[in-house]
């Protein structure tokens, strides 16, 4: 018996995949400090403090890389979002979360990730704790994931311009992440 039901099946975001296993994921305090293990669901249902991260990547010409979400994702569907972001798993370094999503979300294995800023959780962040990265430049972006995953890369000038007319198109921690000027850093 698993009291926590973290091997309780979950219907998958895509009409591809299969059910996956509930993940467990480390809740925090205010100030970022381990207060136990819990299922995501809970986690989000009750507002709890937990990790995530964010992981900006960039052309040869400094131009950041955004990625379409698909549209089965539950949260946000068809909108722009970084390319690696997710959270993290109970157990789990940040940095290593950092490189799983970079390498599920977009098919690459850097192992130079840079720690930008580490965003407190609250209202704004839904009770996450942010570390957001940057990835560096690279030559070439797989685009890893749906055959259907749209790839975009905008200098700073015109990612103002999409924030600016149209916010609706992207996800609100992209916007918000915009906001604190932590995308081209």
């Amino acid at each position: 018996m698993d009291p926590l039901g973290l091997q309780q099946p979950v219907e998958g975001n895509s009409m591809h995949s299969e059910p996956r296993i509930q993940t467990a994921l480390e809740v925090v305090d205010i100030k970022n400090q381990p207060l136990g293990v819990f299922p995501e669901k809970q986690v989000h249902f009750h507002g709890l403090f937990h990790r995530s991260v964010a992981v900006a990547v960039y052309d040869r010409q400094s131009r950041i890389y955004l990625r379409k979400r698909n549209g089965y994702q539950t949260l946000y569907p068809d909108r722009w979002d970084l390319p690696a972001s997710g959270h993290v798993l109970a157990g789990e370094a940040v940095y290593e979360a950092a490189r799983r999503k970079l390498k599920e979300r977009a098919g690459l294995s850097l192992a130079g990730l840079r720690l930008v800023s580490l965003i407190e959780g609250g209202r704004e962040t839904n009770c996450e704790f942010i570390y957001v990265f940057n990835a560096g430049r690279v030559r070439r972006f797989p685009g890893y994931g749906c055959e259907d995953t749209q790839i975009a890369r905008l200098n700073p000038r015109d990612l103002t311009r999409l924030v600016q007319e149209n916010p609706e198109t992207m996800t609100p921690w992209l916007v918000f992440l915009w906001k604190l000027e932590l995308l081209f850093r």
